[in-house]
């Protein structure tokens, strides 16, 4: 999946005093990508497993979780995945 084709899944973001509108990753999709990149090579993983936990650390309640778990679906990592959300989604 290329998520750079759909076009609701990036953000405009306004800056340099709202003259200048960059385009930006969602978040999920930046996770997505890190998982993608410890299924690919294995000696990333400590790295982007403690990017990923960081990220979510700081925006965990307002993550969409369904599409994060697509992404640890597709590469495997369904335990990593549940373990995650246990930790940063915020259900208690």
């Amino acid at each position: 999946m290329l998520i750079f084709s759909y076009p609701d899944r990036i953000w405009r973001k306004k800056i340099l005093s709202e003259t200048l509108t960059i385009k930006v990753l969602r978040v999920e999709d930046l996770i997505g990508l890190k998982v993608q990149a410890m299924a690919n090579d294995e000696s990333r993983k400590t790295v982007d497993y403690s990017d990923i936990e960081a990220v979510m650390k700081l925006h965990g309640k307002e993550l969409n979780w369904s599409d994060i778990e697509e992404y640890f679906s597709m590469f495997g990592f369904h335990n990593m995945f549940s373990k995650l959300k246990g930790n940063h989604s915020g259900d208690e």
